[in-house]
């Protein structure tokens, strides 16, 4: 599989999120949901490879829905919402909660159910940290970011029998969100107990992460060569400014 049929695939993936979440009327204020395909490169990672069955596709198309419901919740800023449209977003990111339970319960997958909800969990006390608490340690820092981007992935995975992608999902994540970080220095940036320094900061981690992941996936023995070079191609690109 090269990049353009990825491309291919990850279009098809979004379709088939926002043909469960399609709503007109808010979508006329909000705009389409929002599907990352950052996080849904590395979600895919068993489709490119060749591992994943029918019902991992319906599994993953959930975990696409989860994700734009975080992501509209996301969009509101700290302040009350107060605005039309912020209250719209809102009422969006309860649609798109509501269509992922439907979902859930329509597959009677009890464990897919138990694990993302509690990967919904975890991510709300880590994204409640990253926000929230002053004065993070680098550390505290970078493991708060790892485990907003990846934990719904992770979890996935493991439910699925494929946690062995999960490190490079992991690193992955993390890595395309400190790109992010970089070109905008963001709120979650000034938590850090040295927010001068930030921008070193996320320059040495960037460095080291993207060392650690081409390692991590040159040697990881059941990825094919071509889904290698794909992760060297998109996994590991910035977005663009």
């Amino acid at each position: 599989m090269n990049v353009t049929d990825a491309q291919k695939e990850l279009q098809r993936f979004k379709e088939a999120v926002f043909k469960h979440v399609r709503h007109r009327t808010l979508q006329q204020f909000t705009g389409q949901p929002i599907v990352d395909e950052k996080r849904m490169f590395f979600a895919l990672l068993p489709f490119f490879n060749g591992e994943a069955t029918t019902q991992h596709e319906r599994n993953a198309i959930v975990l696409g829905v989860v994700h734009a419901a975080l992501a509209a919740h996301d969009l509101i800023e700290e302040q009350a919402a107060i605005s039309k449209e912020q209250q719209l977003t809102v009422l969006a990111g309860d649609y798109y909660s509501g269509r992922y339970y439907q979902l859930l319960a329509a597959s009677h997958d009890i464990a897919l159910i138990q694990s993302l909800s509690q990967a919904i969990i975890i991510r709300c006390e880590h994204k409640a940290k990253a926000y929230e608490q002053a004065n993070l340690t680098e550390v505290q820092w970078l493991t708060a970011l790892q485990q907003m981007e990846s934990v719904l992935t992770t979890h996935y995975f493991a439910t699925e029998q494929f946690a062995h992608y999960s490190k490079i999902a992991e690193q992955g994540m993390l890595l395309q969100r400190l790109y992010d970080e970089q070109q905008q220095l963001s709120l979650l940036t000034k938590r850090l107990d040295e927010p001068q320094n930030a921008v070193a900061i996320i320059a040495e981690q960037i460095a080291t992460l993207e060392k650690s992941l081409q390692q991590e996936v040159t040697q990881a023995q059941f990825l094919q060569p071509t889904v290698k070079e794909l992760i060297f191609q998109m996994g590991m690109k910035k977005s663009e400014a």
